[in-house]
């Protein structure tokens, strides 16, 4: 139990502990004791530790394939929903707060994962109540499949398998742990959810207006007619579904109260609503999870970009006595609206909604979301006495000095008033989630690419202390600034929290809303260590 949600199940320690020693015993009839680098032996015995913890599971959800037992763990997203709002608004004790932060990601993602499994079979019976009995050992071996897994995640797609896996000796309190080398970026990492959390009061507190990256009106007249031509339903119908169901639904209370629609009445509404028999099945196609989507691509837990997935897909379709039913969280279909809306401005939608027709489109959308960070960030850094604008080629009132072609065009240069320094800034509204493969893009982006943002910003950092001499008057006089300094800053500024800064020791990456914060908390002065160069005359 977490908090004040006692209706939140989870696994007896008993169960923990005798799935564990299952696992466990198996592990010793093939490995001894001692610590294995994870770039040989390792991997091996971290992916042996999955296969088992997810072959018992297997095996084990059979006896729960109930429509109630369904029911029932959407109830718990439901409730680990209210406990993650409660989380983002700061509302947990201390206590609580320290629990979810280590727990609520693999809860829910626990939950969606047997959601997966329960579509993949898609018929379900009824097991009077016997479900229940079963769900504890269920519930135990697919929090731990889903924790292996990620450890296999992190390893991978994030520490370049630096760490070892360290067998313990019998009768110890755990039977095997990880090393890792990184301990403070392990931390850092582990801190981007709390991040995010603050991030989003700051965003609250500093943004005017909303994000635009969910702006629906925006996203449903650029798309509407592509959205038709493409899939046989518009982007409005395929809204009107989603919303008509989600608020169809009355106060869940129980997991006897989560919401269900059949077919028949899927298409009575439709019918009522002047819509085609066409967009029904487009609907069911993009928005359900059924069995068809696992014939041909079976769920893999490690495989962020799966589209059958509930996260992607979130109305479960099972059936039940003879009968198509759709099931669903509306917690799960609140954010679905959400990631939905970062898909179309990131550019990340489902390869099922994606067409040659919407591309384009996606690209316009994405653009003028960029164009609208950059306006946002320069307003801000403007409220707090920081003064710039973008250069593109030329610089001075009389175009006085050039900017080569293979520096390109600098977001902000500028000055910081309150001290009298010249700055650099590079706006990057990048989203790529909490999920490994997400981040090993970022730090592709950021760090490890031969073009990363950190290659190509750091030369446009040096370009300007090269030539800051000429560059100092012209702002000076541009912004109306005498005696300036010698010392000229410069930073990334993001939208969302990213995991670059927990690798990235030279510059720093704060939100824009962390850096604005953090600015006028230390009293306008340059809030971090780094980011920072003494120029010599």
């Amino acid at each position: 139990m977490i908090g004040n949600q006692s209706q939140i199940f989870f696994p007896s320690p008993d169960t923990r502990k005798k799935v564990a020693l299952e696992v466990e015993i198996e592990l010793r009839k093939h490995y001894q004791p001692g610590k294995y680098p994870y770039k040989t032996t390792g991997g091996k015995i971290i992916k042996f530790l999955f296969n088992q913890y997810n072959s018992k599971l297997l095996d084990s959800i059979v006896g729960c394939l109930d429509k109630d037992c369904l029911a029932f763990i959407l109830y718990q997203y439901e409730l680990s929903g209210i406990m993650s709002d409660l989380f983002k608004k700061n509302k947990l004790s201390k206590t609580d707060k320290e629990n979810w932060l280590h727990e609520g990601g693999l809860y829910r993602q626990t939950c969606d994962y047997l959601c997966d499994i329960f579509a993949s079979h898609s018929e379900t019976e009824s097991l009077n109540n016997d479900w229940f009995s079963r769900l504890d050992r269920v519930w135990a071996l697919a929090r731990m499949a889903i924790k292996i897994s990620t450890i296999d995640n992190q390893e991978y797609m994030i520490f370049n398998s630096e760490s070892d896996v360290i067998i313990h000796p019998p009768n110890q309190e755990t039977f095997f742990g990880i090393e890792n080398p990184s301990e403070d970026k392990i931390f850092c990492i582990q801190n981007i959810q709390n991040r995010s959390r603050v991030n989003i009061e700051l965003r609250s507190q500093y943004l005017e207006g909303p994000s635009k990256e969910h702006d629906f009106i925006v996203h449903q007249e650029i798309l509407e007619k592509a959205f038709e031509d493409s899939f046989e339903i518009k982007y409005s119908h395929y809204s009107y579904f989603l919303t008509s169901l989600h608020e169809s639904v009355s106060p869940i209370t129980s997991f006897k109260k989560i919401p269900a629609i059949s077919h028949k009445q899927l298409k009575t509404l439709a019918e009522e609503s002047g819509f085609r028999d066409s967009e029904i099945t487009a609907f069911l196609r993009l928005a359900s999870l059924s069995k068809k989507d696992f014939e041909k691509n079976p769920r893999q837990i490690w495989n962020s970009r799966q589209t059958n997935r509930v996260s992607k897909k979130p109305f479960i379709e099972f059936t039940f006595k003879n009968e198509k039913w759709l099931l669903w969280s509306n917690k799960k279909l609140n954010e679905y609206f959400i990631l939905f809306d970062l898909d179309i401005s990131f550019q990340s939608l489902l390869p099922e909604f994606r067409s040659k027709p919407l591309e384009k489109l996606l690209s316009q959308i994405n653009r003028a979301n960029g164009k609208w960070f950059e306006e946002t960030c320069i307003k801000m850094l403007r409220s707090i006495g920081i003064h710039g604008s973008s250069v593109k080629s030329k610089l001075g009132l009389d175009c006085t000095i050039s900017v080569p072609d293979f520096i390109g065009e600098i977001d902000f240069l500028g000055i910081d008033t309150n001290n009298k320094s010249i700055v650099v800034f590079e706006f990057k509204m990048t989203n790529t989630g909490y999920e490994p493969k997400g981040h090993r893009k970022e730090l592709s982006d950021f760090i490890y690419s031969k073009k990363s943002y950190r290659k190509t910003f750091l030369r446009k950092v040096n370009w300007v202390e090269n030539n800051f001499d000429s560059i100092k008057p012209i702002l000076s006089q541009k912004y109306d600034v005498k005696d300036l300094n010698n010392t000229l800053y410069f930073t990334f500024l993001t939208h969302y929290a990213s995991i670059a800064p927990c690798f990235m020791e030279d510059i720093p990456c704060p939100t824009a809303y962390e850096f604005v914060d953090g600015y006028i908390k230390n009293q306008n002065v340059w809030p971090y260590s780094i980011g920072i160069k003494s120029i010599s005359k």
